[in-house]
């Protein structure tokens, strides 16, 4: 997706004196690919990875040339839903009294605004927070964990419990500090891009580390409900581990040729602006 809008945006610049109905993100075959992808999480249903895409893809749209005015509208909307979630879920079970239901993603949900109310359901989070816990500031040593074995997806999920649980909470904020390195620099990197393809890049694998391991450990810590996403490079998984490679090297590759003269597109105002 990333690629893809990219891509896009770089044949179909966003420009901003023309009114939204009439922008080329209008084009419903362009939303095609997009919305299949979300429409097939959705019913795997693989709710976690279905909403870091929507946030990727709006992420990219917003840095193709939206205004400054909506950017800014949609980052306050996100942090005021962020701070008010756990009050927003708890009206909706008010309202729909969600607390019967078996549906595995409502029990997610109601375990995060509570999780001590069925310790049985909500084990994996309150283990979690016995792991944070158990490990304090320099941990218990590497693979001295007791709640390990216990702890349902400790190699995906939950790896960060695990791995402060051994290693400490020191090491924990060491690792969050590297990769919060990673994500800064790529954004620097995107806003010297010249070429709004290699910008958008940049800016999209900045997003996709960030969200993914927001939503992780925000899962692991008891701020976000549980996801089930796993964090990047850290977490087992092969195919997690070469995706997040092959973006870390492709965004490498766009870095060594930054000095290259850029072929700017005649509508691209945005990236005509930047580069004069």
């Amino acid at each position: 997706l990333i690629l893809y809008f990219a891509d896009f945006f770089a044949k179909h610049p966003w420009q901003p004196h023309v009114k939204l109905p009439q922008q080329p993100i209008s084009q419903l075959n362009a939303w095609f690919l997009p919305f299949s992808s979300l429409f097939l999480l959705f019913i795997m249903p693989d709710n976690g990875n279905m909403i870091i895409a929507a946030i990727i893809m709006l992420t990219i749209v917003l840095a193709a040339g939206v205004s400054k005015k909506i950017t800014v509208a949609w980052f306050a909307i996100a942090g005021i839903g962020f701070g008010l979630l756990q009050p927003i879920i708890n009206l909706i079970d008010k309202v729909f009294h969600l607390t019967g239901s078996t549906h595995y993603g409502i029990l997610r949900l109601i375990n995060f605004v509570n999780p001590w109310a069925d310790p049985d359901q909500s084990r994996q989070l309150l283990y979690g927070y016995y792991a944070i816990a158990h490990g304090g500031m320099f941990g218990v040593g590497l693979g001295n964990s007791l709640i390990k074995p216990y702890l349902p997806e400790s190699n995906t999920d939950f790896i960060m419990a695990v791995m402060t649980e051994e290693l400490g909470a020191v090491v924990t904020v060491i690792v969050l500090i590297l990769l919060l390195i990673i994500i800064t620099r790529l954004i620097i990197l995107g806003i010297r891009q010249k070429r709004q393809y290699q910008r958008l890049v940049m800016y999209g694998v900045a997003t996709l580390l960030f969200i993914q391991a927001f939503v992780n450990l925000g899962g692991v810590i008891g701020v976000l409900p549980i996801t089930g996403v796993v964090f990047p490079f850290i977490s087992g998984g092969g195919s997690s581990y070469i995706a997040f490679s092959a973006a870390i090297g492709l965004t490498l590759n766009i870095a060594a040729q930054q000095k290259k003269k850029p072929v700017i597109h005649p509508n691209d105002t945005v990236a005509r602006k930047d580069y004069r």
